[in-house]
């Protein structure tokens, strides 16, 4: 390794933690627990995802993992249930419409039936899936990180440009202030 490498390397650690403390791995931020009892984790939060372009949609996704095993439930969920901090749905195996989940992986494949239950509130997500195969059934919890976009032209300070495709360009309202996003402030930490 070349010195100006190796420094790089050492003022990056030294940026993470220095004075002799150790780098520690990312906490849990997700933990998912199989009907099996195997605990699956993740140190990444789950997502809500809110865009208000060009009409409004919610996106959810949460995934855990450990070693092989894997678990995601991901979808489209109603607006309705966003606002009231509770989300009842039904999954399906297939691409998921609007207030339809996925749960399962890639792997093995995904949940052909069940429901899904979980409450957001305060930054927080927690719930239960209960699908067929029982297998992919799995109780869930942890932090969810919720953004919140909106055409750039109604927040203060941005440009009404363009993107590629010639549609007015999103920006994330980090603060919620807009009409749009304000209403989801509950959600957050």
């Amino acid at each position: 390794m070349s010195n100006l490498r190796l420094w790089g390397w050492c003022a990056l650690m030294c940026a993470a933690g220095c004075e002799g403390r150790k780098l520690e791995p990312a906490k849990d931020l997700v933990e998912v627990r199989l009907s099996d009892g195997t605990r699956l984790s993740s140190p990444f939060p789950a997502g809500l995802r809110i865009e208000v372009v060009p009409e409004v949609s919610y996106f959810l996704s949460l995934y855990a993992q450990t070693g092989e095993r894997e678990w995601s439930v991901g979808g489209f969920i109603l607006g309705d249930d966003v606002r009231s901090g509770r989300v009842v749905m039904i999954t399906i195996a297939t691409e998921p419409q609007t207030g339809q989940l996925r749960v399962g992986n890639l792997k093995t494949g995904f949940a052909s039936s069940g429901s899904v239950e979980l409450s957001l509130e305060k930054g927080l997500i927690r719930g239960t899936a209960v699908a067929v195969p029982a297998v992919l059934s799995a109780t869930f919890n942890g932090v969810i990180g919720v953004s919140c976009h909106v055409p750039a032209s109604r927040l203060p300070g941005h440009n009404s440009g363009t993107d590629g495709d010639g549609q007015e360009a999103i920006a994330n309202d980090v603060d919620f202030r807009t009409a749009d996003c304000s209403p989801f402030r509950n959600l957050l930490k």
